[in-house]
């Protein structure tokens, strides 16, 4: 089948959506489809990326960025052409509310099978632009439900979600649930004293790996650090928050948090393999692809208690109320002074990431599209 994935952004731009829509496509392209993605030509910060390219069998189509609605919104119109005049078996739109979402309703309208992948955008109002703002209820209200309703299938990635679109949009026709994963190789178990030793940390660990951005809720990580002084704080990755954030550190003198920057793959591997607590603070995730990556190495995962994190952490670590940095302190130590629930969290939470690789899932997703 040839396969058309149109989406915001794709590689290399950085994002749990990034990686989801990467590692799906390129297994769907080892099962022997045509992959085929159109996406903005644009980094986030509004850099220009190559036209075109193929990576692992899939091409990546990047369409000329028209404007910026807001930061997680490139309009790139040309897709509404392409999606009227090229040819394909199957559309799979991704990413609810964005102006590409009108590629679905042409390939409707043109009697093509089309998949509306959601991804949860109920974001809190505050981290939306003023725009965003005023044109969400009205997307809402006229082409939310009609893209809802054209869709052959919708795919939504928790219970929880499945829950906010039958609340929001009385929806339930036709949605499946279908999560994220990861790679088979995370699945390896790493020596938990490489990292450690290269960035000379000892005791208790706690990390953050993720974007360096205010929506991921690193503050926390900054205002809890000075009373839970039995660990250090390491944050993994970077962002347009990142120096942001370390002025703040610095400026607090607070000693017991380490920022590292951007990690190869191997040495992310490493960091999860050194922690003692994978801690996930977000103002808001559809899923947290991250915790599942933590739970491959076997790592309790303490996250915020919101979107579908519930849905993700299960029995496999705890959630926290984001409004209530106590009650993040109290889950915290809960877990720093107790070894046998951290090594009983994470035996689980391994469990559940080796159900949840990438194969795995495009099989399934493979078997959506077949039954179209």
């Amino acid at each position: 089948m040839k396969i058309i994935r149109v989406c915001s952004f794709f590689y290399p731009v950085e994002g749990g959506m990034e990686t989801h829509l990467l590692e799906e496509t390129k297994e769907l392209a080892k099962l022997g489809h045509e992959i085929v993605v159109w996406t903005s030509d644009s980094l986030r910060s509004g850099i220009s990326l190559k036209k075109k390219e193929e990576i692992n069998n899939v091409t990546i189509e990047r369409l000329p960025t028209v404007a910026k609605l807001s930061y997680y919104t490139p309009f790139f119109p040309l897709a509404w052409w392409k999606a009227l005049t090229e040819d394909y078996d199957i559309l799979h739109v991704n990413a609810f509310r964005q102006p590409h979402n009108l590629t679905l309703l042409i390939a409707k309208l043109r009697g093509k099978k089309t998949v509306l992948g959601v991804h949860w955008p109920e974001y809190p109002t505050e981290l939306r632009s003023p725009l965003m703002n005023l044109v969400i209820p009205l997307f809402d209200k006229t082409l939310g439900d009609l893209l809802l309703y054209m869709a052959d299938k919708v795919i939504v990635q928790t219970k929880a979600e499945e829950r906010w679109l039958l609340n929001k949009f009385g929806k339930k026709k036709n949605v499946v649930i279908l999560p994220p994963g990861i790679k088979k190789d995370y699945l390896k178990k790493r020596n938990s004293t490489i990292f450690r030793k290269k960035h000379k940390i000892s005791g208790l660990m706690v990390l953050y790996l993720g974007r360096i951005h205010p929506s991921k809720g690193i503050d926390r990580i900054v205002a809890i650090a000075p009373q839970c002084k039995e660990a250090t704080f390491v944050i993994v990755g970077d962002g347009p928050d990142r120096k942001r954030i370390e002025n703040s550190i610095r400026e607090k003198k607070i000693k017991n948090v380490k920022m590292i920057g951007r990690c190869s793959e191997e040495e992310k591997m490493q960091a999860y393999a050194a922690c003692d607590v994978f801690l996930h603070p977000t103002e808001y995730d559809a899923f947290g692809i991250t915790l599942i990556e933590a739970m491959a190495q076997a790592k309790p995962v303490l996250a915020s208690h919101v979107g579908g994190i519930p849905s993700v952490v299960g029995v496999e670590g705890l959630t926290f109320n984001k409004e209530d940095n106590q009650d993040l302190i109290k889950k915290l130590k809960k877990l720093l002074t107790n070894k046998k629930l951290r090594e009983e969290l994470g035996n689980r939470g391994r469990k559940k990431a080796e159900k949840l690789t990438w194969d795995k899932i495009a099989a399934q997703l493979e078997r959506i599209y077949r039954s179209l």
